[in-house]
């Protein structure tokens, strides 16, 4: 007998509510693209008849990165319900392992080079963060394909059950949980993953030179603690990418100032704007931070 197998994988909100960056933002939606494709992949690959979701692209879906998809799974397989089971773990060990592959080159880029007990304490704990975050929930509703209607009752009982299943979820105590470490500053719900010491600036290396540091090997500013999560956001896109020129993103400063660019620059001929917005270039030219600024004046 077919069945309809729903699968949800999370979690959505999360990733989004603790984006501090644009890249934050756009690495966790493309982590999840990615990993439902992975599901996806796996289960067509491995006896589903159909792939319904990820729709339009069951026949033509890739990892690559140019097609993105919704964190939603939803195909047809035959079988009895054991076989239905073993389809669903083993489709969640493929994203798994996905999952783990993305995170070892991320921790080994920024844990690479540093040595100390406390380092080891900060990578186990970044590990076990990262395979606690991701969701992979899941029914499966049989149907008799010939009936009228059935698969129409068949997806409505999937979704319902689905929106139960996700509203009844156990929870338990991380095992990422330590005492005496901070928490994350984007989202203060796990600890960081970074230990203490590297934020100290170190006998000769001036403050420029320690902020780069701590840039280059974390992906943080002074005040900023990344997690595991966090850090699988930061530097996902320069760990994991296939890309000649990795991706650059614009700072949230310049995506909410974007209306008042473009005000500006439809007003631009009209008097009296020109000169306000050069007297205003001037006073951005004595911030420390003119630098992100160049090249954006207004023409």
């Amino acid at each position: 007998m077919p069945h309809l197998l729903n699968i949800s994988i999370g979690p959505v909100q999360e990733f989004i509510a603790s984006a501090r960056r644009c890249q934050d933002l756009w690495y966790g939606s493309e982590l999840l693209s990615e990993l439902s494709k992975v599901v996806a992949l796996h289960l067509r690959a491995n006896g589903a008849r159909a792939v319904i979701f990820p729709g339009g692209l069951s026949k033509a879906l890739t990892l690559a990165k140019d097609a993105s998809v919704a964190n939603k799974i939803l195909v047809v397989l035959d079988g009895d319900e054991a076989a239905v089971k073993a389809a669903a773990d083993a489709a969640e060990q493929a994203m798994r392992t996905h999952l783990d592959g993305v995170a070892a080159g991320i921790f080994n880029a920024a844990y690479g080079k540093l040595q100390g007990p406390d380092v080891e304490e900060a990578q186990a704990m970044a590990w076990d963060q990262v395979r606690d975050l991701m969701e992979f929930q899941w029914v499966a509703v049989p149907y008799e394909e010939n009936l009228p209607g059935a698969y129409k009752t068949a997806r409505e009982t999937a979704e319902r059950l689905l929106m139960a299943a996700k509203n009844t979820k156990p929870w338990h105590q991380p095992s990422w949980a330590r005492a005496g470490w901070r928490k994350s500053s984007l989202d203060g719900v796990r600890e960081t993953a970074i230990p203490d010491r590297f934020f100290e600036q170190r006998e000769g290396r001036s403050k420029e030179e320690h902020e780069l540091w701590l840039y280059r090997t974390f992906r943080v500013k002074p005040a900023e603690r990344l997690c595991g999560v966090g850090l699988l956001k930061r530097w996902g896109q320069d760990a994991n990418s296939d890309e000649a020129t990795p991706l650059s993103f614009h700072s949230t400063s310049h995506m909410a100032a974007a209306p008042l660019r473009a005000r500006a620059a439809g007003m631009a001929q009209e008097a009296g704007v020109r000169l306000a917005w050069q007297d205003y270039e001037q006073c951005l030219r004595k911030a420390p931070s003119w630098g992100h600024l160049r090249g954006r004046a207004l023409t």
